[in-house]
């Protein structure tokens, strides 16, 4: 009987662990987000953070980036309508910069954050032109 209650808790655990391991991980998160902008802080953050935003064939975009990475890494991505990544900024480190480039399909393009184990901030802000 003890065997078995035994084996049962060992059974729920590694269920409850399982599930867990591909959710967001946010540990005092905190800042804001509006339609060209995104301003977080935290503690520990593993997972990713989305936009969406429409672009015409011949726009432009202005990316305006810093993050402050002080574990772990973070990921800037920005992938076309097709789910192609077309910028893609790795930080491992305090990072800052400005980007503009012009894109060459019209369609729905996706900005993505991705943290692993990060700790630290970031800010984005973009413009299309």
């Amino acid at each position: 009987m003890k065997f078995r209650r035994t084996s049962m808790i060992i059974c729920l655990s590694i269920l409850i662990l399982t599930l867990l391991s591909g959710c967001n991980l946010r540990i005092n998160w905190r800042g804001t987000s509006s339609a060209n902008h995104m301003d977080y802080q935290y503690t520990t953050y593993s997972g990713s953070q989305q936009k969406n935003f429409s672009m015409q064939d011949g726009q432009s975009i202005l990316l305006d980036y810093a993050a402050e990475v002080n574990k772990g890494f973070l990921i800037l991505r920005i992938n076309d309508p097709d789910n192609i990544t077309i910028l893609e900024r790795s930080m491992f480190d305090d990072e800052s910069d400005h980007v503009e480039f012009t894109v060459e399909k019209s369609g729905l393009y996706t900005l993505l954050i991705i943290g692993e184990e990060t700790g630290g901030g970031f800010t984005v802000n973009w413009q299309i032109k």
